[in-house]
């Protein structure tokens, strides 16, 4: 096993007893692998099963020729290529990724006694490595062992403890970051100036780390339209956003946001809660639905013609830029939680 510490590779001989957290984050992105390859190779057995089907059935199908053109072929009913399968291979592929970009921002900023850190982290991906291998691994070893296929409902539940795993553990490396930060210099704020931060670029699934921006310090890394709804939460947007009517410029930048007041996206965030029932304690999925306006997207629009996320702004010491709204949505949906949207007024729990 190897461990990137911020770009470079360290064997795990040295390592394990000083940078505990480095090497369970390198456990967890493994398990995360290895739970996709497990995913593969049962959608190759899958597809092994249909062509072992298919040779079987080809004298049958020769004789019924005229009947099956009529019928246009034959369709798997039990493929498992869904939207639903398609949102558990991206949550699989990419939540590795996004913990080591997580990991690799704190180690460049804390160095060893980051990839170090503390009980409380190390607690917290140990639990959720725990978790994913008596989930995932676990079912998908036991469908490629056995040849069975996975359910909607065993891909649901996949899906959902792979993003829950993803999310506890970048939001444990994120709480440990401000803890070691914090005791380096208590004056130091967690939010630095704009022109000091760190500016990431966010793609339609992707984060990568990009330098600093706007070498004037005096500008501001919002539109002043866009920091006047900030500083205004009952303030309506302008007219120049009037569905139908409006022409989506911006009065004060005049750069045009892709957006209108009838446009709306949801969220859906899934949370596990326990609940009595016959005397017994049981473990359900709780759904929250939250709705984001077009306000929210408008307040985030930045004079370069892009979009900065106001949640990381306000939290973070770094700020996610987003080439389009769905960008900046998705975003939103996958790198915060249900607190952090409480303190936005333009997220509304449906």
């Amino acid at each position: 096993m190897n461990l990137d510490l911020g770009g470079g590779h360290f064997s795990d001989s040295n390592v394990k007893k000083t940078f505990i957290v480095a090497t369970l984050v390198s456990t967890l992105i493994g398990t995360f692998t290895s739970s996709h390859n497990l995913y593969e190779r049962l959608g190759e057995k899958r597809k092994q099963h249909k062509k072992d089907e298919q040779q079987n059935d080809a004298i049958k199908e020769l004789k019924d020729e005229i009947k099956d053109l009529k019928k246009g072929g034959k369709n798997d009913a039990r493929r498992d290529d869904s939207p639903r399968a398609d949102n558990l291979v991206s949550s699989l592929d990419q939540s590795g990724q996004m913990i080591q970009r997580e990991f690799n921002n704190g180690f460049a900023r804390l160095g060893d006694r980051f990839a170090g850190g503390d009980l409380v982290t190390e607690n917290a991906l140990q639990k959720q490595i725990i978790q994913l291998q008596q989930t995932v691994i676990n079912v998908l070893q036991d469908a490629v062992n056995s040849g069975r296929q996975l359910s909607q409902r065993d891909i649901d539940k996949l899906a959902m403890a792979s993003d829950m795993a993803r999310d506890n553990t970048l939001e444990a490396l994120r709480s440990q970051y401000q803890r070691q930060a914090g005791q380096d210099d208590r004056r130091i704020s967690l939010a630095p100036a704009a022109s000091e931060r760190l500016r990431i670029t966010s793609g339609l699934e992707d984060l990568s780390l990009a330098p600093p921006k706007r070498p004037n310090p005096a500008n501001s890394l919002f539109c002043p339209y866009a920091m006047d709804l900030q500083d205004m939460p009952r303030r309506a947007l302008a007219g120049a956003f009037d569905a139908g009517r409006g022409d989506g410029c911006c009065p004060d930048c005049h750069i045009r946001v892709s957006v209108n007041s009838q446009d709306r996206w949801k969220i859906r965030k899934r949370l596990p809660v326990l609940v009595s029932r016959n005397g017994r304690q049981e473990e359900i999925i709780e759904e929250h639905v939250f709705e984001i306006g077009p306000r929210l997207v408008v307040k985030c629009h930045t004079e370069s013609g892009g979009f900065a996320c106001l949640l990381c702004h306000k939290t973070r010491d770094f700020d996610a830029l987003c080439k389009d709204p769905e960008v900046l949505v998705s975003h939103i949906g996958k790198a915060h939680n249900m607190e952090e949207y409480s303190s936005e007024v333009d997220i509304v729990e449906m």
